[in-house]
This record gives C-alpha cells, sequence and structure tokens, in this order.
C-alpha cells in the first residue's frame, strides 16, 4: 500500500463535528482524565509487580513448551527404537539433526517473511497514529477556549499530582 493511499483513507474518515465535542459534559470530563491519571498511576505505582509477574507467566509458558517438546521427543526415541531397532544414541543423533533440520527452515523462512511484516506493522501503525492525531486535532479545534482551559488545567493538574506523589 503507498503512503499516499494511507492518508487518502485517513482522510476519508469524517471529521469530528462541533456537536459531538460538546456532548460532553464538565463532570464527564473531569471523570474521563481522573479515569486515565488513576489508571496510569496504578501502573507506575505496581510497576515492579507487574513486570515481576509477566516474568513469571512467561517462565511457565517456557517451561510448558519444554515439557511438551521433551514428551514428543520420548515418543519419537522410542518409535524409532523400536521401528528400526536403533540404539538410544543413533536416535537422539537422527533426532539433533532433524531438529536442526528443522530450525533452519523455519530460521530462512522467517527472515524472508519479516521484511514484509515489519512493513504491514509500521504502515498499520502509521495509519493509526495519523487517525488518533487528526481525531485529536479535530476535537481541540471544536473545543471553545473555555473547555480548552479546563482541559489544560486539568491534565497540567493530573501530572504535577503524578509528579509530586511518585517519590512517596
Amino acid at each position: 500500500m503507498k503512503s499516499w493511499m494511507v492518508m487518502n483513507y485517513i482522510y476519508k474518515k469524517s471529521s469530528l463535528t462541533a456537536d459531538e465535542a460538546f456532548d460532553e459534559t464538565d463532570l464527564q470530563m473531569l471523570v474521563r482524565i481522573g479515569k486515565k491519571f488513576a489508571v496510569f498511576f496504578i501502573i507506575l505505582l505496581f510497576l515492579n509487580p507487574i513486570i515481576d509477574l509477566l516474568a513469571s507467566v512467561f517462565d511457565l509458558i517456557g517451561e510448558m513448551v519444554h515439557l511438551f517438546l521433551e514428551i514428543f521427543e520420548t515418543i519419537l526415541e522410542d518409535a524409532l527404537d523400536l521401528l528400526f531397532n536403533f540404539n538410544h544414541v543413533q536416535s537422539e543423533v537422527i533426532l539433533f539433526n532433524g531438529g536442526l533440520l528443522f530450525a533452519g527452515f523455519l530460521l530462512i523462512t522467517l527472515c524472508r517473511k519479516i521484511p514484509k511484516i515489519l512493513l504491514r506493522f509500521k504502515r498499520a501503525m502509521l495509519a493509526y497514529w495519523l487517525r488518533y492525531k487528526r481525531r485529536k486535532a479535530s476535537y481541540w479545534r471544536h473545543l471553545s477556549w473555555h473547555r480548552k482551559i479546563k482541559l489544560v488545567t486539568l491534565y497540567s493538574l493530573g501530572i504535577s499530582l503524578l509528579t509530586f506523589l511518585l517519590p512517596f
């Protein structure tokens, strides 16, 4: 997809109308922004436990995959022993060489596919970012000066509270 096609797609989206910008009351705006800062504060406060939890989950998944591969290897070794009368060492050598061939094939296939995948991901992120930026700019243009002042004040207050509360 060409970049002009991405831009065409983005600009075809309808922009925010003045009515949609004023549908939200001041209390709803306060609650919406307060929720954003509360979630951000909780994430920052519990960052280490969240990272530890994710590391534990990835470790558990890795152990499960390793267990599955060990079971699969044992089954294949026993099948080679029974079908072809190989000893244990010969079965392991055959499985290791087969695993190397399979891993090499997967690596070559992955190396061929990575540029296309990264290009597609980059285009999708660019399209998402441009849609988001256009939506926010349209929202900002349709706000009155009073709402803009309230919005800037709320974000400034939230950022300053986060800055002062985080060290404690």
